[in-house]
């Protein structure tokens, strides 16, 4: 097979379901800057992201979006890891989480102010982001993580999360006041929404039990929700049987080992003087936590085959194939999502049901890369009682019909209130989803890690996730000349089509697609209902940001902002696991398991996102015979980026020498071919061995991919 038609293949072949039996949600995807890490919704619909910003200060930024994605507002603080982030009544968001520069952040009319290494912090702002309400550290003079925040109805605002026990501002009455011995206790409490009271705060733990080379026990709140009496239902792990379990619960007794943590379920009254009741949930995670309109529990999260459904519910069986069994090898256990009803006393699961899972890794011998989403990373219920669900999964492993588009292993999905059926399903790239999810007045929200906020609407047009058409994942970023790929609904016609090129070039309309770049038009690969491919082009090199129009024969998609980098590079290659390169060997054949390059010969991968060339030819051009290399400097590695020999399993060998890369012959300009040396193995392998490598170009790095080498 020649590199031509190898690169046709997976470049332009690409075959997706046209018609689904479960419904999808119409999405339109914006993008914000950094990456995401919560979500929430206030009364009028408006959006409010937190992201990390500039990794050199730890700063953390909360944005501002209408309800139709458009960014209105964005403000940052320096020394700061806050992802955490609700909206009350009065329509001003709150950010908080842990900071271990107490002594640097601002403090705006603070509750407390005395700081520790670790401390939380919380921060009220105005509903423009123009200013703060205020500021505050929490936790004494005790060593304090802030895991865990939501707000009630009057705007109080509710924290949870762990700490040492030295000092910790407890109030009277509640109950807990003493640290446990031996144990790092769970705490949670409640501040006015003026934040200038502590309205209650209680710890919630208990001591360590005497063994062997055990260490300190720690119980911690990862979620919670308030209910309409003040009531707070919190869920979170715990080591060593450290929780006072109540009667009749449904988890009464730990499956605890020394060391392992255990998750828990826990109620706490109004006012936080009592224990309604606390509950163990064996063999799971959970990961968010809902109440609906009766006060029942709605958890989320993932689990080993252990955990137990109930019966009639979408998917009682674990989800996990024999393929996946086989794929699991002695690094990984399967786990897999899981959406569960608890009536609002915890004594009855009213259903649990499995829910997709093993999005687990890109395994490469004894390198592990874990990758994505995995399980139920987020839960909210609507109005109607519909429970909607995101995180990550195989798409095999999901209860939707085959007929589904599979756009990535992300999803949103929408299950009947009882879990017994699905009732809209929509699959997204990587990043795209699966990190929260929350209900506005147009539906639910959906956030993904690549800074993704998939708002709902009733479009006919609608974009789920951006990628780098060698990646896998979601990005709003592109740079000039890459392949990139649009992934949606209603996105061109049902027949598919490829691009054929005309007098040397790509055209830039396709089967009545249209794809502009702040109204340039973008030479087009192929249009189909669920995916275009365009290449980016080059005039928006050494912007900050371009905006995209999309026209097709179903409508238009206007106002879609995305950021530009120089470079942005991804190797083609198979989906995972193994991420096996599109290759050729030094012979001219494909390179694979059967068929490994030896050591020391020359291999071709391509790749896409490496930003600008000196090729003089208009975008969309077909490259000729000259070379052209890239204008930034690309370099080889093995393994990942930061990686390190893992012994006993078989050493990295060394960085290979680079002898070509520009825009590749006979294909389509942005498209880049890279001829690399593999190296000489400083301990040689009898049998064909899968070696991981990755480009980088500039400062900028490649997903991990592997060639097949003897």
């Amino acid at each position: 097979m020649s590199h031509n038609t190898l690169l046709l293949r997976f470049v332009f072949l690409v075959c997706l379901a046209s018609s689904a039996v479960v419904a999808a949600t119409s999405w339109t995807a914006r993008y914000a800057p950094g990456s995401a890490q919560g979500l929430a919704v206030d009364a009028s619909g408006n959006i409010f992201v937190s992201a990390s910003g500039a990794a050199a200060t730890a700063q953390s930024c909360l944005l501002k979006l209408d309800p139709q994605g458009n960014v209105l507002g964005q403000t940052c603080i320096d020394n700061f890891a806050g992802a955490l982030v609700a909206v009350g009544p009065d329509g001003n968001p709150i950010l908080a989480g842990t900071t271990s520069s107490a002594g640097s952040v601002k403090l705006v009319s603070p509750l407390s102010s005395q700081t520790a290494p670790q401390q939380g912090y919380v921060v009220k702002f105005k509903a423009d982001l123009s200013g703060m309400v205020f500021a505050t550290l929490f936790g004494g003079t005790a060593n304090t993580v802030l895991s865990a925040l939501t707000v009630n109805q009057q705007g109080d605002i509710y924290l949870g999360g762990w700490t040492d026990g030295v000092n910790f501002p407890t109030t009277s009455g509640a109950f807990q006041s003493t640290a446990p011995t031996r144990a790092f206790p769970a705490w949670v409490a409640a501040i006015s929404s003026a934040g200038d009271r502590l309205l209650w705060s209680t710890l919630l733990g208990g001591p360590q039990p005497s063994c062997t080379n055990c260490n300190a026990g720690m119980a911690s709140v990862s979620s919670m929700a308030v209910d309409s009496t003040g009531a707070v239902v919190v869920a979170g792990v715990a080591t060593n049987e450290q929780i006072p379990v109540t009667a009749g619960v449904v988890g009464p007794t730990c499956r605890c080992a020394a060391n392992t943590p255990d998750t828990f379920l826990a109620k706490l009254a109004a006012g936080g003087s009592q224990l309604a009741w606390a509950t163990y949930l064996n063999h799971a995670t959970v990961s968010s936590l809902a109440l609906d309109q009766g006060g029942n529990i709605v958890i989320g999260g993932s689990g080993d085959s252990g955990f137990a459904t109930t019966p009639g519910v979408v998917q009682a069986a674990y989800p996990a194939s024999a393929a996946v069994q086989a794929d699991a090898n002695n690094n990984y256990a399967p786990t897999a999502g899981f959406v569960a009803r608890l009536n609002p006393s915890a004594t009855q699961f009213l259903f649990a049901t499995w829910l997709g899972g093993n999005n687990f890794l890109r395994t490469i011998i004894g390198y592990n890369l874990f990758v994505g989403v995995n399980g139920v990373r987020g839960v909210a219920v609507d109005a109607d009682g519909t429970i909607w669900a995101t995180g990550g999964s195989l798409p095999s492993e999901l209860p939707i019909p085959n007929s589904n588009p599979i756009l990535g292993a992300d999803y949103v999905i929408g299950l009947s209130p009882d879990g017994s059926s699905v009732k809209t399903a929509s699959t997204i790239p990587e990043g795209g989803a699966g990190l929260a999810i929350a209900i506005s007045l147009q539906g639910p929200v959906a956030l993904g890690k690549a800074g993704s906020i998939l708002v709902p609407g009733s479009n006919a047009v609608g974009v789920v996730g951006i990628v780098n058409s060698a990646g896998l994942n979601a990005s709003g970023t592109v740079s000039a000349n890459e392949l990139v790929s649009f992934y949606g609904y209603g996105l061109g016609p049902s027949a598919a089509l490829a691009a054929t090129a005309v007098n040397g070039a790509l055209p830039t309309s396709l089967g009545g697609v249209r794809v502009e770049f702040d109204g340039v038009a973008a030479p087009l690969l192929y249009a189909g209902p669920h995916q275009i491919n365009a290449v980016v082009p080059s005039s928006v090199d050494g912007k900050s940001s371009t905006t995209v129009r999309i026209v097709t024969p179903n409508g238009e998609l206007t106002g879609l902002v995305l950021s530009v980098a120089a470079a942005i590079p991804e190797v083609f290659a198979a989906p995972g696991p193994g991420n096996a390169a599109y290759a050729l060997n030094q012979d001219g054949t494909v390179n694979s398991m059967a068929n490994p390059a030896a050591v020391e010969s020359v291999v071709s991968v391509w790749a896409t996102g490496g930003g600008l060339t000196g090729n003089p030819e208009a975008d969309g051009a077909i490259t000729g015979a000259a070379f052209y290399p890239l204008a930034l400097p690309l370099t080889m590695g093995t393994g990942f980026p930061g990686a390190v020999s893992i012994v006993p399993v078989v050493p990295l060998p060394a960085v290979p020498d680079v002898l070509y890369f520009g825009d590749a012959p006979s294909l389509v300009k942005g498209t880049t071919q890279i001829n690399f040396r593999i190296p000489e193995f400083t301990a040689p392998h009898p049998d064909p061995v899968a070696y991981q490598f990755y480009i980088q170009v500039g400062k900028v790095y490649s997903d991990p991919f592997t060639v097949y080498v003897r």
